[in-house]
């Protein structure tokens, strides 16, 4: 029982989780808080969403909570949480010269031409993860 008395808690943070994003087919965009407790050091980043789904398998997955820089352009490759007629997704941006289309990594899932659509938007890009 010695060495208990020698063990180094890290400090605890609370994480604000300043909503969910889809990994599938749309989550309505409300306005859905809810916060962790998290020990360890984490990167720079503007906001962390959870992902609700298996679209980005094997990568992200279902109930995971990610983090994300704003960002309103990202590079074609990129993972992004965007905005489509209302609903957020986190999906894979693919952009040519012809078309832009959000990409699911899970292949059981067509992708979202957003070409031309007026109701699309990158809110940001991913750039880390947690493990829960």
């Amino acid at each position: 029982m010695e060495q208990a008395n020698n063990v180094v808690q890290l400090p605890s943070k609370i994480l604000q989780i300043d909503g969910v994003v889809s990994a599938g087919t749309g989550e309505e965009l409300v306005d859905e808080r809810d916060e962790m407790d998290y020990q360890g050091k984490l990167p720079r980043f503007d906001y962390a969403v959870k992902i609700n789904g298996d679209s980005m398998e094997p990568q992200f997955h279902d109930q995971q909570v990610v983090l994300a820089q704003a960002a309103t352009d990202a590079d074609n490759g990129q993972i992004v949480i965007a905005y489509v007629d209302g609903r957020s997704y986190i999906k894979q941006l693919e952009k040519t010269d012809q078309h832009c289309r959000l990409v699911s990594l899970n292949a059981k899932y067509a992708p979202i031409d957003v070409s031309g659509n007026e109701d699309f938007a990158i809110k940001g890009v991913v750039i880390g993860t947690l493990n829960n």
